[in-house]
């Protein structure tokens, strides 16, 4: 529900509709106040049950404390659901800043105090404790902002139920999604760990993990993206201005991306064994770049996924992902079973990716929501010589000089790095070039006014 506050907020305050966008925040509280008490109502059942759910692994006064975990827990998830709204909000009024800063302080604060307070011998319950108040103060931090800062108040009066239904629609289907992206990269350490081992499984883990830093690394570009490109589809912007931004932030993605890839190939193998401290995860270098792999040409595709939302047509971009999710399943079953193990079931997870969100969705995007697909590539294409380049000579060095131990690692990954970004200089833009050198700007005038 989320991705439907900040689209429809989004919409209304695109269209310069205070009231609207005050009906519309309404509206999603009390939706999210049903679902708080369902919420409610399921964890303080659970927490009477908690003597016939654990009565084989718990014993004496640890049913107690069972059921004030439980409940403090419930809390913590109606505290979280109530602060997605608020939070929701802020996105869509583009305050990125303060969104970022409170989530930054929250990830600190949280197992800091919680550390404290193991210190001071209160156990798991006053780590659950310190958790449910930084919650709370995170919830009324965000409240505070939207009532002060943005002087939004959510309009009770008179909701307008008729456009639940096309929420509840729109949210459904990227319920869906989540769902199938859930099975997707579930379906493997499952299998493995039913069919095969747990080394397996460990060893799968830490290939899928890389995977996992690959589409943290990109997906923030696009997230910020959002409000934007729903703007712009609410004021008709014309296809040219959206596949302007689309390609942008394309050519960004693909950089951060291309760089990420290529030193993962040159210098992955030397990183699992000073990272991971062990000799037996020679498979998961080769798993995690069969998930990269396809995995890179969605993650700079991110800003088409902005725009079939904002036009509320990602329906079919759900079926497909459910669709190559229970492909994923079937076809790793057989893999795993006819002994390929991790590395078996991380080329279904590719084939599967390559065939939906690659081939399938490239289609769907340039017939369908009408993106220029092919000026798309072109423009990547045009940054490909510098990867390609470093990569081929990366691994050309890699062979006659070692960098086996982390100081080695170390150095030789500053200097991949390093040569890699001015090699890649005569490839950008003038908008490229202005973004890679403002940080040495601002450097510059700092030391001069000094």
């Amino acid at each position: 529900l989320g991705s439907a506050i900040v689209r429809y907020i989004t919409k209304y305050r695109a269209l310069d509709d205070r009231k609207n966008e005050e009906k519309t925040f309404g509206l999603f509280l009390m939706v999210y106040a049903v679902i708080s008490i369902v919420v409610l109502a399921a964890g303080t059942g659970i927490s009477l049950c908690v003597h016939s759910i654990f009565e084989k692994t718990l014993q004496g006064d640890e049913f107690e404390k069972m059921r004030i975990l439980v409940l403090l827990m419930t809390v913590n998830v109606v505290l979280s659901l109530v602060t997605t709204v608020f939070s929701s909000v802020i996105i869509a009024h583009e305050r990125f800043i303060f969104n970022k800063l409170l989530i930054l302080v929250v990830t600190f604060v949280t197992p800091a105090v919680s550390v404290v307070l193991l210190l001071c011998g209160f156990g798991s319950v006053g780590m659950t404790l310190a958790t449910t108040t930084v919650n709370l103060i995170q919830l009324f931090g965000y409240a505070i902002y939207c009532f002060a800062k943005l002087r939004i108040k959510p309009i009770f009066k008179n909701p307008d139920f008729g456009i639940l239904r096309e929420i509840l629609k729109f949210s459904l289907f990227i319920f869906i999604a989540e769902i199938a992206n859930m099975l997707y990269y579930a379906t493997d350490r499952v299998l493995l760990g039913k069919y095969v081992t747990m080394e397996v499984v460990s060893v799968y883990t830490i290939g899928a993990t890389f995977s996992n830093y690959l589409s943290s690394f990109t997906t923030g570009i696009s997230g910020v993206l959002m409000p934007r490109v729903t703007t712009m589809v609410v004021k008709g912007a014309d296809k040219k201005e959206i596949d302007e931004i689309f390609i942008k932030v394309g050519r960004l993605q693909f950089i951060l991306v291309s760089f990420v890839l290529s030193a993962f190939v040159v210098f992955g193998r030397q990183f699992m064994p000073i990272f991971t401290s062990g000799d037996n995860y020679g498979d998961s270098y080769w798993i995690a770049l069969l998930l990269m792999v396809p995995l890179s040409i969605p993650l700079i595709e991110s800003v088409a996924v902005n725009v079939i939302i904002a036009q509320n047509r990602h329906m079919f971009r759900s079926i497909v992902f459910l669709c190559i999710a229970v492909a994923n399943v079937i076809m790793t079953y057989f893999a795993i079973n006819m002994g390929y193990g991790g590395v078996g079931a991380a080329v279904c997870s590719a084939i599967a990716y390559l065939i939906g969100p690659v081939i399938i969705l490239n289609i769907y995007y340039k017939k369908k929501i009408g993106l220029n697909i092919p000026l798309f590539w072109k423009n990547i294409i045009k940054l490909c010589p510098t990867p390609f380049l470093m990569l081929v000579l990366g691994l050309v060095v890699r062979h006659f000089v070692s960098v086996e131990g982390k100081l080695r690692f170390l150095v030789g990954a500053i200097i991949f790095t390093v040569v890699y970004f001015f090699a890649l200089i005569p490839t950008l833009n003038g908008y490229e070039k202005d973004l890679f050198f403002a940080p040495f700007r601002k450097i510059s005038k700092k030391l001069k006014r000094g």
